[in-house]
């Protein structure tokens, strides 16, 4: 092997090396950003952010959840449907906390916290009965139903944020 074959061979290694060890980090940014998301907090701007990263996940479960009885996108659909539960409680008790600290409280705030709590509630309920929602039935039907009323009123939440 001459010098110039090994040099070449060295740096490729080096550069597959620095790769490879960036690989992992490149994920967790996003990840991380995720778990600050679902952490209640005292900044009105965040609050916002999680209540509008809620609404394309919920978007996103309802879709797939309407598409297909398979239970591979099904548990896909409800570990979306729980993120956004996660969101919306951060979210609701942020809300609540800062509402509760202020002296002129916020008349908009509440009505976001009775919707949110609404799809929260929806939420829930599908969660609660995850293990039928492959089985084409009323409990799938309930489900969906109460989804897309939430999804509307999750919509006219997003509409009245700052």
């Amino acid at each position: 092997m001459s010098l110039i074959q090994h040099s070449t061979a060295c740096t490729l290694g080096i550069v597959l090396l620095a790769c490879a060890a960036w690989l992992p980090w490149a994920g967790t940014a996003s990840a991380q950003q995720d778990e600050a998301l679902f952490r209640r907090t005292r900044d009105p701007k965040v609050i916002s952010m999680q209540i509008k990263a809620a609404l394309p996940t919920l978007e996103r479960g309802y879709a797939m959840l309407i598409s297909t009885t398979e239970p591979e996108p099904t548990e896909a659909a409800v570990s979306l449907l729980h993120d956004t539960y996660r969101y919306l409680r951060a979210a609701q008790e942020s809300s609540e906390v800062l509402e509760s600290i202020s002296k002129f409280p916020d008349p908009v705030i509440a009505l976001r916290n009775r919707k949110i709590l609404d799809v929260r509630d929806r939420l829930l309920r599908c969660w609660s009965n995850r293990t039928h929602l492959t089985d084409p039935g009323p409990i799938r039907a309930g489900c969906i139903e109460g989804l897309q009323v939430g999804l509307r009123n999750l919509r006219v939440v997003v509409a009245t944020l700052p």
